[in-house]
């Protein structure tokens, strides 16, 4: 017997057209109902727009403050208030990575999580459990791993013989009498 071909197989992740594997559980893969990719990316320019405006608070707030036209403990609380808003906007708007989530759900309803900040191990990971669902669920283990290609050519016409009269249906189409 032929063992299953590795189509994945890095940081605790193996897929196989038969099996999926995930830190140390494996999974049939014909239990696999649906494999989702998606990008938890923040509103970058949202953030960006917050922390120009805190920028703007903090200059007039430390003028303020420097100044002394406000008392100085009230003219203190509203420049540190307005320093740790544009520190957590800079968060958000610099500093946090974008996540990317890749969830499979299971036929008996179990979802298995993988999350990674980077792009390109979650592609892959995506790509091979497509790979195996696709060749779980019908697709030629000869055409494995080549791409499929749909093509826009109408199919072959039937040949044309002495039995081919206009009225006569083609046998699959021929209705049924008896």
């Amino acid at each position: 017997m032929l063992s299953d071909p590795v189509l994945f197989d890095e940081d605790g992740v193996r897929v196989t057209p038969g099996w999926f594997t995930h830190e140390g559980t494996s999974h049939v893969m014909r239990t696999v109902v649906r494999v989702s990719l998606t990008d938890n990316v923040s509103p970058r320019h949202s953030w960006r727009g917050l922390f120009a405006a805190t920028l703007v608070l903090v200059g007039a707030s430390g003028t303020t403050l420097w100044r002394a036209v406000l008392p100085w403990s009230l003219g203190f609380g509203l420049f540190a208030a307005s320093v740790l808003v544009a520190l957590f906007a800079a968060r958000f708007a610099f500093i946090l990575p974008d996540r990317r989530r890749l969830e499979v759900l299971l036929a008996d309803g179990t979802r298995v999580v993988i999350e990674r900040p980077g792009r390109a191990f979650l592609d892959e990971v995506h790509a091979a459990l497509l790979r195996a669902m696709d060749w779980h669920h019908g697709s030629q283990p000869a055409t494995y791993g080549a791409p499929v290609g749909l093509s826009a050519e109408r199919p072959p016409e039937p040949e044309s013989g002495p039995d081919s009269g206009s009225d006569q249906a083609t046998p699959r189409y021929r209705a049924r009498s008896r």
